[in-house]
This record gives C-alpha cells, structure tokens and sequence, in this order.
C-alpha cells in the first residue's frame, strides 16, 4: 500500500500495478451506465493516472434518438477526466421507440 493510501486510509485495487499495465477497459451496456456503475471507480483511476477506455455496447436509443445520449455520454465522462478519442460506442441499437438502426460513430 502506499504512503498516500495510508495516510488517506483508503486502499485501491490499483495499487500496485507496473506501469506498463495502466489501462483500464470498461464495458458498458448503454450511456449513462458509466456513471451509475461505474463513476467512482473510472473517477478514481483518472485521479491516478490510469487510463480509462470506455466501450459503449449500444447507443441508448430506447427512449431518445441515440446521438444524443452519445453527447450525454461524452460530457459526463469529460467530467471523471476521459478524454473522448477513449470513448468507443460500437453503436448496437437499443430497441424501444427508435431502436433498429445502428449509430455511425467517429473514433480514433
């Protein structure tokens, strides 16, 4: 553990990483996921210094057209610190009321 998770009496589960292997990939169904599962510990990483690639598996079209919840999910992980050329939408539609098409997306 180190000296500042001892002080601060908080231990990460990345502690300890080499730093070769400081990436961290999460898998998420549909925007807005990113933050109600997985927000502290992406937040956390960020703060470390891992990088967090994120991977959107639909594009969250069940309620709203998908390229909105695309922009929604853009500015929340701008806020925990992912910058967006880390931001993958594989663009799966979501079903409901404009589910059917996939979104085309831009990545780097």
């Amino acid at each position: 553990m180190s000296s500042q998770a001892k002080n601060n009496g908080v231990f990460s589960f990345f502690e300890g990483l080499d730093k070769s292997s400081r990436t961290l990939m999460v898998i998420i169904p549909h925007e807005d996921d990113e933050i109600n599962l997985a927000g502290t510990v992406i937040y956390h990483a960020r703060k470390l210094g891992i990088r967090v690639i994120c991977v959107f598996t639909t594009n969250g079209d069940w309620k709203y057209p998908g390229f909105i919840r695309l922009k929604e999910a853009i500015q929340a992980l701008a806020v925990l610190g992912v910058p967006e050329r880390d931001i993958v939408f594989l663009g799966y539609p979501d079903g409901g009321v404009h589910g059917g098409t996939q979104c085309l997306c831009k990545w780097s």
